[in-house]
């Protein structure tokens, strides 16, 4: 007998599955950055690196945006001085 956790669970996960397959293609030119980027790096062994043999198991992420979790970071910390009444912030002159 399942539980109502067990369901949820599954209902969860199946969402999930369902969210990622459903993501588009790649863009060539975003490929191509990944691709550029690995031969530069060399970032894995060959054992680890497999999952490239096939660029049609690729998707895009959910969000297609340019920005990265960092550029989230600062302006969630740059919106929280302003809102101190710290948004003044003064450079240092050179």
């Amino acid at each position: 007998m399942m539980t109502w956790n067990a369901n949820f669970v599954t209902d969860k996960l199946l969402r999930s599955y369902f969210v990622h397959i459903e993501r588009p293609k790649p863009e060539h030119v975003n490929t191509q950055s990944v691709c550029n980027w690995m031969n530069g790096n060399k970032p894995l062994i060959q054992p680890e690196s497999t999952f490239l043999n096939d660029w049609d198991d690729l998707c895009a992420p959910s969000e297609r945006i340019d920005q990265g979790g960092l550029d989230r970071v600062l302006e969630n910390c740059a919106y929280s001085l302003r809102k101190r009444g710290c948004g003044k912030v003064r450079m240092p002159s050179s």
